[in-house]
């Protein structure tokens, strides 16, 4: 083979090799989509109804147990999403899969566009949760935006750590920790983090709480969101297993950090982190 025919084979080669590395999406029902993370550590379960949710609904696309380190009943429905008091739903049963990455919409909820990309992370036990939230209107709206979660752990569920130190859940937390134990027990369901917001001038929670129940009990958190006319912001939440108190408590360091590493953010643009209301990630 000539010079000039080898170099033609090395650049079909790179451009084969080129393709391969490209991820493809594929359309997919999510009811059937478990996004894993951390190795396999974590899977997160996909479900479009099930269970009870706040406000006693069913819930609408959320994530129907889960399993964390051999434990399968994290949630009851968690990570349920309202965006002025309507419920996220994938009404029309079809979302976008490319590897451990699901999104689902856009969904039109009283104005505002909604979109979810749910992302099970390759390093850590952790789902990362992109919302994306797109004003249709030609005007200012303002919308009361909500994350809850019914919980697996059901009237055993307490916190057991908090951004603050404390045993509770507020609106001053940046994340806290629940489980089905008191703090130092051994948790048959695996400790849950939920992860708020970022440290800096960011949207903070407006409230926040751990409200208990006899039978399933709830995890929400609720942000004043301010869209401006045709504007599109987006709220970032994560969302960890963990397999022991310790463990969790540990996991937990890596979001105290004012900027978030690297592989916490790998796959979101830099004009949409700018965009991000809730985390200060290039300020």
């Amino acid at each position: 083979m000539g010079k000039r025919g080898i170099l033609a084979a090395l650049a079909a080669s790179a451009s084969a090799l080129t393709l391969a590395a490209v991820a493809i999406a594929v359309p997919v029902d999510p009811d059937i989509v478990d996004l894993q993370a951390g190795g396999g550590d974590a899977i997160f379960d996909v479900s479009n109804e099930t269970g009870t949710c706040p406000g006693g609904a069913d819930c609408v696309f959320a994530i129907d147990d889960g399993t964390g380190f051999g434990s399968t009943d994290a949630f009851d429905g968690g990570l349920v999403l309202t965006v002025g008091g309507r419920a996220f739903a994938d009404f029309d049963g079809s979302g976008d899969l490319t590897g451990q990455q699901l999104r689902v919409g856009p969904t039109t909820l009283g104005g505002v566009k909604v979109t979810r990309v749910e992302r099970g992370l390759p390093g850590s036990p952790t789902l990362r949760s992109l919302v994306t939230l797109k004003n249709t209107k030609r005007k200012p709206v303002r919308r009361t935006v909500v994350l809850g979660s019914a919980m697996g752990s059901d009237s055993d569920t307490e916190v057991i750590r908090s951004s603050s130190g404390d045993l509770a859940l507020d609106a001053s937390d940046r994340w806290a920790i629940t489980s089905d134990e008191p703090l130092g027990g051994s948790p048959s369901d695996p400790p849950v983090t939920f992860v708020n917001y970022g440290k800096g001038r960011v949207l903070k929670t407006v409230a926040a709480s751990l409200v208990p129940s006899d039978s399933d009990s709830f995890v929400f958190a609720a942000y004043k969101v301010r869209l401006g006319s045709k504007q599109t912001r987006h709220l970032l939440f994560y969302t960890e297993f963990g397999d022991e108190h310790a463990d969790a408590i540990q996991r937990a360091n890596k979001f105290n950090r004012k900027r978030l590493s690297g592989a916490l953010k790998n796959g979101i643009a830099r004009n949409v982190q700018k965009k991000i209301l809730n985390w200060d990630l290039v300020g």
